[in-house]
């Protein structure tokens, strides 16, 4: 479902219902579950250890990825990534990861922005790093284990 598509002055809201056992491993009893499952990002766009021009995006861009889990009967909460945030200097972008339990729902929250639309050579390096620690929060599991 797709809402706001013709209105360009709202954001564009996806939703997407599905069940799925292909994101889940179970190793030793327990359940490990990638929470972003098909959103989350695994390879770092910003491969070179130097640059010398400036990385466009076009234009400042906002990404927000809300996911809501339902944990199987017979199963709880073991361990979850913990919620953080943090920035690219002088405030170009921001990344946000709030992550909550209550009764059987995980509720996830992931929110990635770029508020410049050019980011300056000089900054390359603190942005393939803001990549790095983006993409291994990311791919953070929950474990799930038997009551």
């Amino acid at each position: 479902i797709k809402k706001n598509k013709e209105n360009i002055g709202k954001a564009i809201v996806r939703s997407i219902k599905f069940e799925s056992e292909d994101f889940i491993e179970e190793i030793g009893g327990k359940l490990y579950i990638e929470p972003l499952l098909f959103l989350s990002q695994h390879t770092n766009p910003f491969k070179l250890e130097e640059r010398k021009f400036p990385v466009d995006f076009a234009t400042p861009w906002k990404d927000k990825n809300k996911v809501s889990l339902e944990i199987p009967e017979g199963y709880k909460v073991e361990s979850m990534p913990e919620n953080v945030s943090f920035g690219l200097d002088k405030e170009m972008g921001s990344f946000k990861y709030l992550i909550s339990n209550s009764g059987n729902k995980i509720q996830l929250s992931v929110e990635l922005a770029i508020n410049e639309s050019v980011i300056p050579a000089g900054n390359y390096v603190s942005l393939k790093k803001f990549f790095e620690l983006l993409i291994t929060k990311e791919n953070e599991k929950v474990v799930l284990s038997k009551i």
